[in-house]
């Protein structure tokens, strides 16, 4: 995440022009994110020694090679169920508050499912190819019809760690067709983006249509989303501008309080405000990633721009190693809190999803909090007799 956010975004903001009607030039941006980056260099090379030098816990569960097709294609089948669920509903008023939160979540066990079928699938098995095929292919539905352009790309990174649990061979191959599949995907993605109403009747001849273009085009269009998506640092200097132009002031830790008061239920605070508008709606357009006439985008700005704007970028370079020592407890509670190894590949492959997408602390940790709880909830499916139908096994098998 660091090396793609922190770098290759950065890198390529360096062959795009981004002076077209932005409330930063950028010249401007680019010498922001030289003057923080030092604290968070410094941050990083912090977290890095801690972890090289920490003792690694080792896990007593066994790995996936020791357990059982039948028992994979379970957890497998009901993980697709879940995440299908969560796709259905996700896009409707009832998850953007509350409970509710709940099916976004469930939408991003659709990535360890991918992994988990791709892993499982044996030609000398048919069903679990068959299996493999139709989550990877629903999965892509979902991916080529979202509004979302990273959906894509998130997709084909989940392919892909399937393909390498099974064979280290396969990172040269898949390294190669990435680099090609981002010049083929990323301008289709870039056009659905910017005009989704327009193209959303009819995606496959939109995305006909791009393949005309040429490769200068392609580079073009791979770059600038790279320099704006997929940029960290542009976030950081967007929200540092902010700042120093008084458009916002330091919320001094206000946001951390914010991701408990979340968690009061609606029905004992009726009146309850709507933190996430405020940081993925109002920060965004006071620091003008987004427009203040735009009242369809919503951009949660990273975990680390969401810092410098409560307290100082200055202060990075403690935030970056308590971050990591976070993450890392994190990673050992899901080693601990889950008995059966299938949910604690699932717990673990999501938490790698979530956090690789680590935008506002508010949505990560309700991200986190109902993924722990939906796993524990889906140890306990699994373990059960209807789980184990025999009928199930024949036919597997």
């Amino acid at each position: 995440m660091i090396v793609i956010f922190f770098a290759i975004g950065p890198i390529c903001y360096f062959f795009v022009n981004e002076d077209h009607g932005r409330i930063i030039d950028s010249q401007y941006v680019i010498k922001y994110y030289a003057r923080i980056s030092v604290y968070f260099f410094y941050g990083y090379l912090i977290s890095f020694v801690i972890d090289y030098f920490s003792p690694k816990y080792k896990s007593t569960h066994k790995p996936l090679s020791q357990i059982s097709s039948n028992q994979l294609a379970r957890a497998q089948l009901l993980l697709f169920i879940l995440s299908m669920i969560g796709y259905l509903v996700a896009g409707d008023t009832i998850s953007n508050s509350g409970t509710g939160t709940i099916f976004p979540v469930l939408r991003k066990f659709l990535y360890p499912t991918v992994v988990l079928s791709i892993y499982n699938a044996r030609f000398k098995n048919p069903f679990s190819v068959l299996m493999a095929l139709l989550v990877c292919i629903i999965g892509y539905y979902f991916a080529f019809i979202s509004w979302w352009r990273s959906e894509l790309l998130l997709i084909s990174g989940a392919v892909a760690i399937g393909l390498m649990i099974r064979s280290r061979k396969a990172a040269l191959p898949l390294l190669i067709g990435g680099i090609i599949g981002i010049f083929f995907i990323l301008p289709f993605q870039q056009v659905k983006k910017l005009e989704y109403d327009k193209v959303r009747g009819n995606l496959v001849e939109t995305f006909v249509k791009t393949l005309n273009k040429s490769f200068e085009e392609r580079v073009t269009f791979s770059a600038l989303f790279f320099a704006e998506r997929i940029n960290y640092g542009r976030e950081i200097a967007y929200v540092q501008h902010g700042i120093d132009k008084k458009w916002m002031n330091l919320r001094g830790g206000k946001s951390y309080s914010e991701v408990l008061l979340q968690l009061i239920p609606r029905v004992v605070w009726p009146d309850k405000p709507s933190y996430n508008t405020y940081v993925n709606v109002f920060v965004a357009k006071r620091i003008g990633l987004i427009g203040e006439e735009n009242d369809h985008t919503a951009w949660g700005v990273n975990a680390f721009a969401e810092f410098a704007y409560n307290f100082s970028y200055q202060w990075l370079v403690a935030f970056v190693p308590l971050l990591v020592i976070l993450l890392r407890f994190l990673d050992r509670l899901i080693l601990k809190l889950y008995r059966n190894p299938i949910i604690v590949f699932i717990a673990l492959t999501s938490f790698f999803f979530i956090v690789f997408q680590m935008v506002t602390t508010l949505v990560v940790s309700t991200y986190i909090l109902w993924m722990l709880i939906t796993a524990k909830l889906f140890e306990v499916l699994l373990s059960m007799r209807i789980v184990r139908n025999r009928k199930f096994s024949r036919i597997y098998t």
